[in-house]
């Protein structure tokens, strides 16, 4: 039997950022442990990302988009390898609002593959 997933993109908004965002997380957590038959996957902002990532316990934590480059001199961007370091359970990539094409798409899969993070596209 496959298990249902609830994706709760946290966006932007003030009201998850920082401090509110850590007792966003609590929140989902607990819901987590009241549903264990689901899996809660929560992708905050992305200086928060790191924070989440220390924190969860139930949940797993992805990132709002992933750039196919490896680290360095990018500025900006976000390598997948760099989500790996963050401890990040996985990405988003394509969301209705940062659209990609379909090579970025397949890169950032085939990376996040190599490093064994989800993806969800």
């Amino acid at each position: 039997m496959v298990k249902p997933v609830i994706i709760l993109n946290l966006k932007s908004y003030k009201e998850v950022l920082g401090e509110n965002g850590l007792k966003a997380l609590t929140i989902i957590e607990d819901v987590a442990k009241e549903y264990p038959q689901i899996t809660f996957v929560v992708a905050p902002n992305l200086t928060c990302l790191s924070e989440f990532a220390r924190r969860k316990k139930r949940v797993k934590v992805y990132a709002q988009h992933a750039d196919p480059i490896p680290v360095g001199a990018y500025t900006g961007h976000i390598p997948v390898e760099a989500l790996k370091i963050l401890k990040a359970d996985g990405t988003l990539i394509n969301h209705s609002e940062r659209q990609v094409s379909f090579d970025i798409i397949s890169r950032v899969i085939s990376e996040a593959q190599r490093l064994q993070i989800d993806v969800v596209a």
